[in-house]
């Protein structure tokens, strides 16, 4: 998935320019929003009963925003069901 530049973006966590890319977010009641776009590859695992997955990169001692990786997967996926 690609984050997405939206209608209402007030900032921009800068990312290292090399791996790791811009997220454009807004700071609301203490979270960051973003808005993420699937590709067309994604859209077909969503629509196959594929789930959002969310990866946070963080290592003791880091600062600042960690680098955040968003992905459809594809079915089927082991999840907890109660």
């Amino acid at each position: 998935m690609e984050p997405k530049k939206f209608i209402g973006t007030t900032v921009v966590l800068k990312g290292d320019g090399k791996d790791v890319g811009d997220l454009p977010a807004k700071l609301e009641d203490g979270a960051f929003v973003t808005v993420w776009e699937p590709t067309e590859e994604e859209r077909e695992r969503i629509l196959a009963g594929g789930l959002i997955q969310i990866n946070l990169y963080w290592a003791p001692g880091q600062e600042g925003f960690p680098p955040i990786a968003v992905t459809a997967t594809g079915p089927p996926v082991d999840i907890y069901t109660s």
